[in-house]
């Protein structure tokens, strides 16, 4: 759990270059909104013992209309660190 809380702070972190021209940062600027989005869900979900409390994380993901496929989907348009990031969820 704390290597995925770190690697949500380190990608919401990084400066990705983009050529605004192609629209790239747009994209880039929501992804790092789900970063922001999926670790404020993963706070809310964590169990006392700092585990992550499954049945919490679907609630939250429920409120915030958001699905696991949608954040994957953003977290990848940030590069291989995103999709590492993600499997590391999943």
């Amino acid at each position: 759990m704390q290597d995925l809380q770190n690697s949500l702070n380190n990608l919401m972190k990084t400066n990705i270059s983009s050529d605004s021209n192609l629209g790239f940062s747009k994209q880039i600027v929501e992804a790092k909104g789900a970063v922001a989005d999926l670790k404020i869900a993963l706070d809310s979900a964590k169990s006392s013992t700092g585990g992550l409390d499954l049945s919490k994380f679907n609630e939250s993901l429920i409120k915030s209309g958001r699905t696991l496929e949608s954040y994957r989907e953003d977290l990848i348009k940030l590069g291989p660190d995103g999709e590492s990031t993600f499997l590391k969820l999943a």
